[in-house]
């Protein structure tokens, strides 16, 4: 489901360099309503096809209510122009202003010769498949866990090793994974064990419990417009050469965060066939011994978690990091308020694809948490 033209499911024609894509949109300072939201994803697949690019990921934030709504309207405006639906996922959370949306974030591609973008089905799940000579990136949307899962986080962890099992490939192809969890704190633990579980069994840690450059991560709180427990979005790349066509970016102001617990590298830099992509996972006031820093003031800790998002980019060689897609958590309007009164005063500034929207931390007196993930 994203604006993305037929003719990018088989090769394309186009000769020139290819290219790696960030688009966005985000609502005015009012809020959007239906006409805004109608125009945006028209000015999206405008863009797509102006430069003859092809989705391979989508994801909308969009609150629950609303959610229905917004994909109504995309709907439509991918039938008037005779556009199938690609996969998509909807983030639920609540968002600081008003509208029926908070933001779009597409990453797309421009198939060089020989290449190819499909929408494929792995397992239960949706996703697109970008096909090069040497290599594939397989990103799968909207994994779900069921109503009636006993063990809902297993189950999401199961099913996103089995959707890449049907494509050939399996957990060790993983270098990205965004993760969000309806009751994020409570059930965080158990989140850390049903992840060392499957990553165990796929041979991304080894018997003795060390880790072998595991993905980068996003684990948040999130809503799902079917009210899961859980869901998950991941990047999936293979390269014929034998050769894992990713490689971490290694932190120097924060400590790796599998070396005091959850099981994930603090950012990626991954080649999609030539194209570089740099993700920094979910990053927050922790310090270098993995514990919180400046408990209980909002100010700092969002100042702190900018400046651990700034040395990622820095050490991955990213010279334009406003040109990524950025998704800011704020644990509550306390936080949100302590952004605006920083970005007044000039000490924080906004991406153009900043996407903003409430959800807690994995740690309760964590406030604020940043993504981005940043064509290199």
């Amino acid at each position: 489901m994203s604006p993305t033209p037929i003719r990018a499911d088989r090769p394309s024609p186009v000769t020139h360099a290819s290219s790696l894509d960030a688009s966005s949109w985000t609502p005015s300072r009012d809020g959007a309503g239906p006409a805004e939201i109608r125009a945006a994803f028209e000015g999206l697949a405008d863009r797509m096809d102006e430069r003859d690019l092809a989705v391979v990921q989508e994801r909308i934030y969009a609150p629950v209510d609303s959610a229905p709504t917004v994909a109504a309207i995309r709907r439509d405006v991918l039938a008037a122009r005779g556009l199938d639906e690609s996969p998509v996922t909807f983030v639920c959370n609540r968002a600081p202003g008003a509208g029926l949306c908070a933001g779009v974030h597409l990453l797309a591609v421009r198939p060089g010769a020989g290449e190819s973008v499909r929408t494929v089905q792995a397992g239960r799940f949706a996703g697109r498949e970008l096909a090069w000579e040497q290599g594939r990136a397989l990103f799968v949307a909207d994994i779900a866990a069921s109503s009636g899962a006993v063990d809902p986080l297993a189950e999401m962890f199961e099913s996103a090793a089995a959707a890449l099992a049907d494509r050939g490939l399996d957990l060790r192809d993983v270098a990205r994974i965004w993760l969000y969890v309806a009751d994020l704190v409570a059930t965080y633990p158990r989140l850390n064990s049903a992840r060392d579980e499957v990553f165990l069994a796929a041979g991304v840690m080894g018997q003795d419990g060390g880790l072998l450059d595991p993905p980068a991560s996003t684990g948040i709180q999130g809503v799902h417009p079917r009210g899961a427990a859980c869901f998950a979005d991941l990047l999936a790349v293979s390269s014929s050469s034998g050769v894992r066509p990713f490689e971490p970016v290694r932190p120097a102001l924060q400590p790796e965060a599998w070396e005091y617990g959850p099981s994930f590298s603090r950012g990626m830099t991954v080649d999609l066939g030539g194209r570089s992509l740099v993700t920094i996972s979910g990053t927050a006031s922790i310090d270098k011994g993995g514990l919180t820093l400046h408990e209980g003031d909002h100010e700092a800790q969002i100042l702190e978690t900018m400046r651990n998002v700034a040395s990622l980019l820095h050490v991955a060689g990213v010279e334009a990091p406003d040109s990524g897609l950025w998704t800011l958590y704020f644990k509550d309007q306390a936080a949100w308020e302590a952004w605006l009164r920083l970005e007044r005063r000039g000490d924080v500034q906004r991406a153009p694809s900043a996407v903003a929207v409430f959800g807690d931390v994995c740690r309760d007196d964590l406030l604020f948490e940043a993504e981005v993930t940043i064509p290199g």
